[in-house]
């Protein structure tokens, strides 16, 4: 149908409508001939993003409003889940002493020596 027809750069009427601010003929897009706003264009930018980062609050307010965008879900949540159930005891920990700190006070006791600074 027109109203999803792209042009070369993968723009569609509201998307055009969207870029240039135009609320009214977005409602009419919308209301009247169903159109997308989750088409993604050549960029991959669909008409709610390009409202938001053009900082067009009102047709953002608009698409959020009237269209129920649900947040994708991030893959790293899923490890999330699965690292609430492990369980670990004092047993599991082992422990070694480090040696960073022994590093920094032999340096910091260079320094002082060179420094003719006593400890």
């Amino acid at each position: 149908e027109w109203v999803s027809a792209k042009n070369v750069s993968g723009n569609t009427a509201l998307h055009w409508a969207t870029l240039t601010n135009q609320l009214e003929v977005i409602k009419y897009l919308c209301e009247e001939w169903k159109a997308n706003p989750l088409i993604l264009n050549g960029m991959g930018h669909d008409c709610i993003f390009v409202s938001e980062t053009n900082q067009l609050q009102e047709i953002e307010k608009y698409y959020l409003t009237n269209y129920d965008i649900e947040p994708e879900e991030d893959e790293s949540d899923d490890d999330d889940d699965d690292s609430e159930n492990i369980k670990f005891s004092s047993e599991d920990v082992q422990y070694k002493e480090g040696t960073e700190i022994n590093e920094m006070t032999k340096e910091a006791e260079k320094a002082m020596k060179e420094m003719n600074i006593e400890n």
